[in-house]
């Protein structure tokens, strides 16, 4: 229907749902459904704790109370039904969350015999524990039942009257401890069994009879390996038709099982979500319709080709009714239709419908990218920018804001868009239909803009932006040329500098050996003949007036050598100069003080007398104007490494060996 109105044109669809729904009296979340062999269908309510029974048509036959009468009207069977299941004798078994197991019989009357089986602290072959979320039935037509903190129960003869459950308190006590929360049953054969658990995948070998023979458990864990595990936390675990075992996580999404020996102690897996073959990450069952893979999710249905490796997701946008599905696990009616629970009660779908042959279709039909704004810093909005496929930036404008659009005109809430720039990886951006690009460095760059269609499979549909940034002149290659000519005139600067500092400490040191070297030689003329020359001036390169003013230092200090109390002011004093200038002049020549050049001079002397002659190390001290005889033994070891009667000694001992 097409209304013509004041604000343009409306148009008005009758679509029929996609899917039929259960009737119900009360809306309510289901939380289990199970057709057994008399093809009647068997529903529980999670909050009013009803248990519903319905004819191969679907229609009512009435609910079920505590003692198994069945009744027209509404009433509550007294405990919340999480699972249910039918043995290979027709008889029923209903698992509740904190009732209990009930065994359910049916009785000439048209109802059931009912018993309940709970735990008994004081049986160890009592039921492990009274939540129970999974009841399987083997080939071997064993009953397995799923605890949540009781670990795994198996009944061996489930025609017994008084059937003895076997736990981890009896021949199940390999089962492991840290696994007791067990969610989710399945076999493989007659041979293998799997468990999710909240703590990891376990398996066991289940060949046999179990009452003689213990089964080995082993616990598959996230040990940090690519392929393992993964979340530990599972909620499903399924084998398709071909054997082959795929999990589901609380937030790892779907696994399949690549390990060809599920008994192995290590288990590698393929995480579907982590290739980004599967979508989403918090699953909750499965089931398998034609080969495909329906994996319920919270608000989707995905249909997984396990061959062709695509899914599609169906979610409101194809239901066109927000669903929100249940953890109860997919039931296969007698028609072949599939009844899922949702939070609202039950509906029944035609997976045929949902195959992956409706996305390739609908994948075929592209949707091209319409780029609809941009955006740019210091600059007006441009216009007509769809037709554009080259933009260029300036120095100043280094954020942009692009907006786009996937032109589909069916359903532009279930489209979901992604970009990259070339040879980079995909970023998913979900619904958002705007990309904002911060502090562009220069250079020519490619954005490429993808889309999936109303259901969620990506098209090849890549619309492609180039984006040139103009480089500011600070960013050119000639600017990038000037700062490495500036950094390296620096660097040679400072190796100019450091060279030049290194020549004056070295000839100031040279200038302070001469002097010291000429010292030695007047010391040892003086002892060995008093009326000797002065000895000539050392070949130095330093100015005559600078050769004049050290002999006159020297000159100084040897007149007044042993002197203890030669202090600086009488130096400076004698020299005519003041004792900053003296300092500075020192400092200029020999790189040393007035008082360290008197020290250093005093302990040659004292070195040369140490050699020479065999006075009293106590009045060489004196002699050399050193007061203290401990103070002259620690200043000549910090300068010659030893004291001085070891350096006598050994210099005494050299000459001796040279001789």
């Amino acid at each position: 229907m097409w209304i013509i109105s004041g604000a343009g044109v409306i148009k008005l669809t009758f679509d029929k749902y996609l899917y039929d729904i259960v009737p119900q009296q009360v809306a309510t979340e289901i939380r289990c459904s199970y057709t057994d062999s008399k093809e009647r269908t068997w529903l529980s309510g999670r909050n009013d704790h009803i248990l519903r029974l319905l004819d191969s048509e679907n229609n009512d036959i009435g609910y079920i109370d505590r003692d198994g009468r069945i009744s027209n009207n509404y009433i509550v069977f007294g405990a919340p039904v999480y699972c249910i299941a039918e043995d290979n004798n027709g008889t029923m078994w209903i698992g509740s969350k904190g009732g209990g197991l009930f065994r359910m019989r049916e009785s000439s009357n048209g109802g059931f015999y009912v018993r309940c089986f709970r735990n008994d602290k004081n049986d160890p072959y009592s039921i492990s524990g009274d939540k129970i979320y999974d009841i399987h039935c083997d080939k071997r037509g064993r009953l397995w039942i799923a605890t949540m903190g009781g670990g795994v129960n198996c009944i061996e003869n489930t025609d017994e009257d008084n059937p003895r459950f076997l736990n981890h308190n009896n021949r199940l006590s390999t089962f492991p401890a840290s696994a007791m929360s067990v969610k989710s049953i399945e076999t493989v054969g007659d041979s293998v069994l799997l468990l999710a658990t909240t703590e990891g995948l376990v398996t066991a070998d289940i060949r046999g009879d179990i009452g003689s023979r213990q089964p080995h458990f082993i616990l598959h864990q996230d040990n940090g390996r690519q392929e393992g595990i993964g979340n530990t936390a599972l909620m499903y675990v399924f084998c398709d038709s071909r054997g082959r075992v795929f999990t589901s996580s609380e937030s790892g999404g779907v696994s399949m099982v690549t390990s060809p020996n599920l008994l192995a102690k290590t288990l590698s897996l393929e995480h579907l979500y982590d290739l980004g073959l599967i979508n989403d990450d918090v699953l909750l069952s499965m089931c398998e319709q034609d080969g495909q893979l329906c994996i319920v999710s919270d608000n989707s249905l995905i249909m997984y080709d396990t061959e062709s490796r695509i899914s599609v997701a169906y979610d409101h946008n194809y239901w066109k009714h927000r669903i929100r599905f249940s953890e109860a696990h997919p039931n296969r009616l007698p028609d072949g239709r599939w009844l899922m629970g949702t939070h609202e009660g039950g509906i029944i779908v035609d997976l045929d419908r949902l195959t992956i042959d409706t996305g390739k279709q609908a994948h075929d039909k592209t949707s091209p990218i319409a780029i609809t704004a941009v955006r740019i810093e210091n600059r007006h909005d441009s216009v007509a920018v769809n037709a554009m496929d080259t933009l260029v930036l300036k120095a100043d404008e280094r954020n942009i804001t692009i907006s786009f659009a996937a032109l589909n005109y069916i359903d532009v809430e279930g489209i979901r868009y992604a970009f990259r720039f070339e040879n980079g990886n995909w970023i998913d951006v979900g619904h958002t239909r705007t990309i904002t690009l911060f502090d562009m460095r220069p250079g020519e760059y490619t954005l490429m803009i993808r889309s999936t269609n109303n259901i969620g499979l990506w098209q090849d549909n890549t619309r492609m932006l180039t984006i040139i940034v103009t480089p500011a002149w600070w960013e050119t290659t000639w600017a990038r040329l000037l700062y490495v000519f500036i950094f390296i005139s620096i660097i040679l600067g400072i190796v100019r500098v450091i060279s030049y500092i290194r020549s004056i400490r070295r000839k100031q040191h040279e200038t302070l050996e001469a002097y010291l070297r000429l010292l030695n030689e007047k010391t040892r003329e003086e002892m060995s003949n008093v009326g000797a020359q002065p000895c000539s001036r050392p070949l130095i390169d330093i100015s005559d007036e600078d050769q004049t003013f050290m002999h006159r230092i020297i000159d100084y200090v040897e007149a007044n050598m042993s002197v203890a109390e030669l202090n600086v002011n009488d130096m400076a004093t004698s020299m005519a100069i003041s004792r900053s200038g003296l300092n500075r002049r020192m400092k200029r020549l020999v790189n040393v003080s007035p008082a360290e050049f008197v020290k250093e001079t005093r302990l040659q002397r004292a070195a040369a007398m140490l050699i020479s002659t065999d006075k009293a190390i106590s009045d060489i001290a004196l002699s050399c104007g050193f007061a203290d005889q401990n103070y002259f033994g620690k200043c000549f070891k910090a300068k010659k490494g030893m004291t001085p009667s070891a350096y006598r000694k050994t210099r005494r001992t050299i000459d001796e060996s040279q001789t």
